[in-house]
């Protein structure tokens, strides 16, 4: 996957308005990704959202069914770390998994890989903690996302799970 072509060196004066910006285009212009919006409202740019096509954008099994990408970041004064979620949702399969990087399961660390069925969680394991710009985290989790839901069973019959 290309790089993100805007870089935001001061990470300080970061906003979600302003990073929300910037992953609306930089999702815009990249093959695989269309129908890209802000949620609720593009006055009030809470999150990202975008329709993908699985083998275009991030060039996995055709077999995959059609997704939605919903990307949020977050800067509270008072917290140590920026907190952010980018799930992947399969509405057909009614799945969805990502990584949260919140306050709500610290007893897994700083941040977590969720797993989701329904309105229900699954299972959640911790994930890497990455200290870095909100765009090299997307661009991160995003090629790792191809090795995660490799390792997810999905079959009609059952909830998903992952299998490492």
């Amino acid at each position: 996957m290309a790089p993100f072509p805007v870089l935001l060196a001061n990470r300080a004066r970061l906003t979600q308005g302003v990073v929300h910006e910037a992953v609306h285009d930089w999702l815009s212009g990249h093959g695989g990704f269309h129908d890209v919006r802000y949620a609720p409202s593009k006055l009030r740019r809470e999150q990202v959202h975008a329709e993908v096509e699985p083998e275009v954008a991030l060039d996995i099994d055709p077999e995959l069914p059609s997704a939605r990408l919903e990307v949020q970041f977050e800067f509270p004064e008072n917290a140590s770390r920026d907190y952010y979620r980018i799930q992947w949702v399969v509405p057909d399969r009614n799945y969805s998994v990502g990584w949260h990087q919140h306050d709500h399961r610290d007893d897994l660390g700083e941040c977590h890989l969720q797993l989701d069925y329904g309105d229900e969680v699954i299972d959640v394991r911790p994930a890497d903690f990455l200290d870095a710009h909100p765009l090299n985290v997307l661009e991160t989790r995003l090629a790792q996302l191809p090795e995660i839901l490799d390792g997810i069973s999905r079959t009609e019959e059952s909830p998903p799970r992952f299998d490492r």
